[in-house]
């Protein structure tokens, strides 16, 4: 079973109380806003009971290591809050969130560390730019289980034989007078399309027994642009 990137942080600082100052209004703008305690620790947990969590306890005589915790944000904007709410919370060593090319394209960070010196990266790295391809078709009556069966045995089969495919969701509806299917694959480029559908990569794929599914058989396909988070 793959496992997490992390459960949980475990960090030391000289002083509890102190510390609390930060982290209170760090972990509530990165969504680790519920606050437990016990005699030795202070934990700041995910909403969800199963979701990861940090907590701080005191060491008086820890040091600080050079290495950092970057947590990933979901836009720019998000970067921007969590970094001022680390600011007005006291951060050390901060750095104002900037573009950092030299990563890669699109990586927006800020970097600060705690009143302790350990050191936090608030991030966003956009995905990379993708392809989608939507193809939809209207199925004859009461044949929509078994289209649904030949679709997965012919053109998903072949979207993961073909370079470049990132993977496809099928949709399928009865809509009473007529089944509704939907296939939307992702891909790298236009040019992988172009390797499964053919030139030109908008025209749509139909294999023999298609027809025998269809009410009616759309030539084209439609691509946009896609971006993952």
């Amino acid at each position: 079973m793959p496992l997490g990137l992390w459960d949980h942080l475990d960090v030391r600082v000289r002083d509890l109380a102190r510390a609390r100052g930060f982290y209170d209004a760090f972990c509530a703008a990165v969504g680790l806003g519920a606050v437990s305690t016990s005699e030795c620790w202070v934990s700041y947990d995910s909403p969800s009971e199963a979701g990861p969590f940090l907590a701080i306890t005191a060491e008086p005589d820890m040091a600080p290591s050079h290495t950092r915790i970057a947590f990933r944000a979901g836009s720019r904007e998000a970067v921007d809050a969590v970094a001022e709410a680390a600011k007005r919370a006291g951060a050390t060593e901060y750095e104002a969130p900037h573009d950092c090319p030299e990563y890669s394209e699109g990586y927006y960070a800020a970097f600060f560390a705690d009143l302790d010196g350990n050191r936090y990266e608030v991030c966003h790295r956009p995905g990379k730019p993708l392809v989608a391809r939507l193809w939809r078709g209207r199925v004859k009556p009461g044949l929509l289980a078994a289209y649904r069966g030949y679709v997965a045995e012919t053109g998903l089969d072949d979207y993961r034989r073909t370079p470049g495919n990132l993977g496809w969701v099928l949709l399928t509806g009865d809509r009473g007078d007529y089944g509704e299917i939907v296939t939307l694959s992702l891909w790298d480029t236009v040019q992988s399309i172009t390797r499964f559908a053919g030139d030109p990569p908008e025209a749509a794929r139909y294999y023999p027994q298609d027809r025998d599914f269809l009410v009616d058989a759309p030539p084209n396909v439609e691509i946009f642009e896609a971006r993952s988070s």
